[in-house]
């Protein structure tokens, strides 16, 4: 099961680096720019500016919180439904 997530993660999100910059909206952005996207919902995208370790690790964090918001649940273990009898109907 860990391996299929895995591969699902991997699959759906990208951090992507560009040191020179990349056309956002319209225009260039000349600086350089770490960017967080998830490649089934394009409107869920992140943007950092600053250096690429930093950016890196800031986005990264979010990064596992996407993944715990849209996976987290997956795993839930359903409860043994316990009976106990109290009174008996007699006849």
């Amino acid at each position: 099961m860990k391996t299929k997530l895995l591969k699902k993660i991997r699959k759906r999100y990208d951090i992507t680096h560009y040191p020179n910059g990349r056309y956002l909206w319209g225009e260039f952005e000349k600086d350089a720019l770490t960017i967080l996207s998830d490649n089934q919902d394009s409107w869920r995208y992140k943007i950092s500016t600053k250096d690429k370790k930093e950016a890196y690790d800031a986005l990264y964090e979010i990064l596992l919180k996407w993944i715990e918001k849209d996976y987290g649940n997956l795993r839930s273990k359903r409860s043994k439904i316990v009976e106990e009898k109290l009174w008996w109907k007699l006849g």
